[in-house]
């Protein structure tokens, strides 16, 4: 067969694939065509406010967010922070969902719009429901694809109880991991309260660090061994942003957690004022870093102000340090937002979390 005709013939049953998508013929698809335009959930405007549980389901599992007041929870994950913002795009989406055209009803061809189910795990297809209360479903829709054609943003999806699939336009990207629906911001440290730094490696070794002034670029070790070098001028410059922005992938809740006894390493960062975080450390056989995390004030490690004249508020530091009483209050929190959880880190975190005296060396030259 010639390349010409192959590539003819390809086309053609592309063609022929869209109109099937496209077109279903009948009555049915006139009544379908009547209904464009038409908002997907009529009376949702109304009713919104009251939605206090979202479920998604798709191959990767399942997600249920209950809502306690204005705060959203992850079911999956013992009720940890859930991103409120995230559901409210959500059914701000939902609200706005108007029907574009009517595309197939045939089940075969479900899978072209991503609309094909569960049964493979690299399915794109989610079920979102919202409920009020546990009896009444506010919204409840399969969603495909984003839609490649038209003017805006728009998704193929199709009604529980309905072979028959649309085109919407709507804003309704749904992520399909629980972990994706987590607040995952933890603490935001900046680097340059960062003061002091002690590891403990999991086989009991410790390298000390003490920072190179308020704005040094990195750390002296204050352990040296004797007759080695460290490796540059500032030592492991990337532990004062470890907890700057910090962001996690995942959270498990304590009592639930297998967080293991031995094997563990243990980082303590102390800031300038005396603010202590320590984060107990293990390292994972799927390169994840499990971390969890205890708060303090240590009133013994506050750097201590030099002796001087009283200094107006606009001669003095432009970040002048907190209170013990603002330590000992962010602590609190900290610990009050951390203490029940083990998260998991990003596994490109690691090397601001863990490292060992030889990484911070130069190597021993040989003796002969």
């Amino acid at each position: 067969m010639k390349q010409k005709t192959l590539m003819v013939m390809t086309a053609c049953g592309a063609i022929l694939t869209l109109l099937g998508l496209v077109l279903d013929s009948g009555r049915d698809a006139r009544a379908a065509w009547s209904r464009a335009s038409e908002p997907i959930f009529p009376n949702l405007p109304g009713q919104v406010d009251a939605a206090d549980t979202l479920v998604i389901e798709s191959a990767k599992g399942t997600t249920t967010l209950t809502r306690d007041g204005e705060a959203w929870a992850v079911v999956e994950r013992g009720g940890f922070p859930g991103r409120g913002d995230e559901v409210g795009r959500l059914l701000v989406a939902l609200v706005e969902a108007t029907r574009v055209e009517p595309l197939t009803s045939k089940p075969e061809l479900h899978g072209q719009l991503g609309l094909g189910g569960f049964e493979d795990e690299a399915s794109p297809t989610v079920r979102l429901t919202v409920r009020a209360g546990a009896d009444t479903v506010l919204a409840d829709i399969y969603i495909g694809n984003r839609r490649t054609r038209g003017v805006g943003e728009g998704w193929y999806v199709r009604e529980p109880g309905s072979d028959q699939a649309w085109a919407v336009q709507a804003k309704l990207r749904c992520p399909r991991q629980t972990s994706e629906w987590l607040q995952t911001e933890l603490m935001n440290i900046a680097r340059d309260r960062i003061a002091r730094v002690h590891l403990e490696g999991a086989a009991g070794e410790l390298v000390q660090l003490e920072r190179q002034g308020e704005s040094g670029a990195g750390f002296d070790i204050q352990n040296l061994p004797q007759g080695r070098e460290p490796k540059t001028l500032a030592s492991a410059a990337g532990f004062l942003g470890s907890l700057a922005s910090l962001r996690i992938t995942d959270v498990q809740s304590a009592a639930s957690a297998e967080f293991p006894d031995e094997g563990t390493s243990r980082t303590t960062w102390w800031t300038r004022g005396g603010l202590r975080i320590l984060a107990e450390l293990s390292e994972q056989a799927d390169n994840k870093l499990l971390a969890r995390f205890t708060f303090g004030y240590d009133a013994d490690s506050s750097a201590q102000p030099a002796l001087g004249p009283a200094l107006d508020a606009e001669e003095g530091d432009e970040n002048p340090l907190p209170t013990p009483a603002e330590l000992e209050t962010e602590a609190t929190e900290l610990n009050a937002a951390t203490r029940d959880w083990v998260f998991t880190l990003p596994s490109w975190k690691k090397s601001s979390f863990i490292t060992t005296m030889e990484d911070l060396l130069r190597p021993m030259l040989d003796e002969e």
